[in-house]
């Protein structure tokens, strides 16, 4: 699978690793608690570095700035044992990577995930950096026909603005974030559609499914009929208003 994942990123032969790194170098890496030390020994299997992007390796030059400093892109592939915890493991991997990760999850059923986390420096300490939201796609086969083939597409390399490292990963960051629209509307935005505005359109429906979550549960607390109608209505209001944006999402993909 590393193999084919390889070739369909396209990544140069000088920045291709595709080799072991062993568990033992990331546990003892980091500020980690016993019990995530635990469970980055139990819950995976292996882990592979598959490519090192620099500007030695890519002919694409680093970013360095008051907030920024790229100046390497790891490419991680993670054989999992169990998928249970891996939205704890997609936040340590970022954590304990000072350089930005690509990150592949592999589980023994043969699906994928990847994640990108974007990071600037600590303006008080530039020894350490400060990483954003963790980005992440739903889980994925090699299927031809998914749309899922359709984001590998777009991450080949020679498809990724090549200005400097920097903007090399934000690219890889946005193709991930706009892969929510498949979770949505089933349909991963083409080449032509306006990226921006399916962010802003999946940042809204995910706010109200966020909000829906919270009235149910505010809802399951309440005693009185009246109040238990209060929560439903207002349930129904961000539901509707959720329904709208999905419209509005699938009209411009």
């Amino acid at each position: 699978m590393r193999d084919v994942l390889l070739e369909k990123l396209g990544y140069p032969k000088k920045s291709i690793v595709n080799r072991i790194l062993a568990k033992d170098r990331i546990v003892q890496s980091g500020e980690l608690t016993q019990s995530e030390k635990d469970y980055l020994t139990s819950e995976i299997d292996r882990v592979y570095i598959l490519a090192v992007l620099n500007e030695s390796s890519t002919n694409v030059a680093t970013y360095r700035s008051e907030q920024y400093r790229y100046e390497e892109i790891l490419c991680l592939y993670v054989q999992l044992r169990e998928k249970q915890k891996v939205d704890q493991l997609k936040k340590l991997f970022h954590r304990i990577f000072p350089n930005p990760v690509f990150l592949i999850f592999a589980s023994f059923e043969g699906e994928l995930m990847m994640s990108t986390c974007t990071k600037r420096l600590n303006l008080q300490n530039d020894l350490k950096v400060i990483s954003d939201k963790v980005v992440s796609t739903g889980w994925f086969t090699f299927a031809a026909d998914s749309e899922y083939s359709k984001l590998l597409n777009s991450l080949n390399f020679v498809k990724q603005p090549l200005a400097n490292l920097h903007e090399l990963y934000k690219h890889m960051d946005s193709k991930l974030r706009v892969s929510k629209a498949i979770d949505v509307v089933g349909t991963y935005p083409t080449s032509g559609t306006n990226q921006e505005e399916v962010l802003q359109l999946i940042e809204r429906i995910e706010k109200l499914n966020v909000s829906i979550e919270t009235l149910e549960k505010e809802q399951k607390k309440a005693i009185e009929f009246n109040e238990k109608m209060e929560w439903h209505m207002k349930i129904k209001q961000n539901e509707q208003e959720a329904e709208k944006e999905i419209e509005r999402l699938r009209g411009i993909i």
